[in-house]
């Protein structure tokens, strides 16, 4: 049987177990202070919406922050920065091309990494990997894009390219490509889009990223890679699975 002081101690404490939930924060999280956001940097390229971090340069170097999972403000180097770097951002994952010049050529390199774990996994990749001769593969980009373990990026030649970090199966057509996509280890070329124009061609540019399997430290996730070469007609691509590995892993 319940005495008097104990039953009014639960009554107490049932009240403010209901203040501390009806505030939205449990003891936990309550004692558990808010992670610091990335500081502001001169030469910001990049910020991403969700507020996790920045993308930044300085002189030749290439410089990014993260907070994803709460984590203390994490700044690592990524690699090369030149004039004309295009970025693309997650908070998390970056990839970003390094303008260069091959044999007299204008021309790019393709990176990729995770900012949270400082690992690059694209390192100085052509932008066509799979020209049918060397001045084939060096061409310029005209956008690129990052969706969480998967980048792509259209030429300014018409090639679109998409990438996995760690590909777990074969890429599948969606829609009607040029021609039979061309898979190399971890990238794909969609197609060459020859006469399409390039500018419409790298808006209708997406990575849809799927739900898959996996827990808290890692799976795999289908990714679908599209364009839409004309607004008639629906999209094409290639859908492709690849596997992640969480940073927050215990």
């Amino acid at each position: 049987m319940l005495t008097a002081r104990r039953a009014s101690l639960i009554a107490i404490a049932a009240l403010a177990a209901t203040l501390l939930f009806a505030l939205g924060a449990g003891p936990a999280s309550a004692a558990k202070p808010k992670a610091k956001a990335c500081p502001a940097r001169s030469g910001t390229i990049a910020r991403d919406r969700r507020g996790f971090g920045r993308v930044w340069h300085k002189g030749t170097s290439l410089y990014a922050c993260t907070t994803v999972y709460g984590h203390a403000p994490k700044t690592e180097r990524m690699g090369p920065y030149a004039a004309g770097t295009k970025v693309a951002f997650d908070g998390v994952n970056v990839t970003w091309t390094v303008p260069m010049v091959k044999g007299g050529k204008k021309t790019d390199r393709v990176w990729a990494a995770n900012v949270d774990s400082g690992s690059r996994w694209m390192l100085a990749q052509k932008p066509n990997p799979a020209g049918t001769d060397a001045a084939a593969r060096e061409t310029r980009v005209q956008r690129i894009v990052v969706r969480d373990q998967a980048i792509a990026w259209v030429t300014k030649g018409g090639d679109v390219v998409g990438a996995l970090r760690s590909p777990e199966d074969d890429p599948v057509t969606i829609g009607t490509l040029p021609a039979a996509p061309v898979v190399q280890k971890n990238l794909v070329l969609l197609g060459s889009f020859t006469g399409v124009p390039v500018m419409d061609l790298a808006t209708s540019l997406q990575i849809e990223e799927l739900d898959g399997d996996g827990d808290e430290c890692g799976g795999v996730n289908p990714y679908r890679f599209t364009v839409r070469p004309d607004a008639s007609t629906p999209a094409a691509g290639v859908e492709w699975t690849g596997g992640w590995t969480s940073t927050n892993c215990f």
